[in-house]
């Protein structure tokens, strides 16, 4: 349910941005403080974003955690009055519901934002954040990696896949392509901070500007995931 003292939208003449967050809260985000470091970084996430001025005038957040089950803990919000979380962690790691749920809400965001502005909205961003591999069916699983990619291809959102200490990159990889990160070990300062500097990137260009996330630092706690086989899993 919408807390209405939340407004829908702020600055309404101007191109807005909607980015959506996956959170894997499976039980074995729990093992090494992996969920009280990924609602750390997250927190300290939302409260550097909101310092710049370009990025909060135009972005909007959402999240949806996922576990055996999933739901949305944070309907689309401008980021100043998106609420920190405490996620806990506990069941298994079913993420095709969740990434439905993220494909129909940015849908929907984008036409709110056609109808409501009158402007053309930066492209849509999609983070998953897990470390470990999807507990759906197979065959379910593929054919919405297969949407995935399609809707990337025609232009609909971004996707890219985070995965923490103990994930299997081949299904990552079969969602989001060559767009998997790897994070060395449970620290997500780096990640969110690349995050976002990418999204004040973004936020200082044209929305049909072909503007990409920013590089990625060679050393740290981060990296791209060299593995390209979607076979191993």
């Amino acid at each position: 349910m919408s807390n209405p003292d939340i407004p829908k939208i702020v600055n309404p003449n101007a191109s807005h941005m909607a980015c959506l967050f996956l959170l894997d809260t499976s039980g074995s985000m729990q093992e090494d403080g992996k969920i009280n470091q990924l609602n750390t970084g997250f927190n300290k996430f939302i409260q550097d974003v909101s310092k710049n001025e370009d990025t909060k005038r135009i972005l909007d957040l959402a999240i949806i955690e996922f576990n055996s089950t999933s739901s949305v803990i944070q309907e689309f919000a401008p980021i100043s009055y998106v609420q920190s979380i405490a996620l806990s962690a506990d069941g298994g790691t079913n993420m095709v519901p969740a990434i439905e749920k993220a494909i129909e809400m940015v849908r929907d965001r984008s036409r709110f934002y056609r109808d409501n502005t009158g402007t053309e909205p930066y492209k849509p961003w999609i983070f998953l954040i897990t470390d470990g591999e999807p507990t759906d069916e197979r065959n379910e699983f593929i054919k919405v990696a297969d949407k995935v990619n399609n809707l990337v291809n025609q232009g609909r959102f971004k996707m890219f896949a985070i995965g923490v200490d103990g994930y299997n990159p081949a299904p990552l990889h079969s969602l989001c392509g060559e767009r998997v990160i790897s994070l060395n070990g449970h620290d997500f300062t780096d990640t969110f901070d690349w995050i976002n500097k990418s999204i004040r990137t973004v936020s200082q260009a044209a929305p049909a500007a072909n503007i990409g996330v920013s590089n990625l630092p060679t050393t740290g706690t981060m990296s791209v995931d060299p593995s390209k086989d979607t076979t191993g899993w």
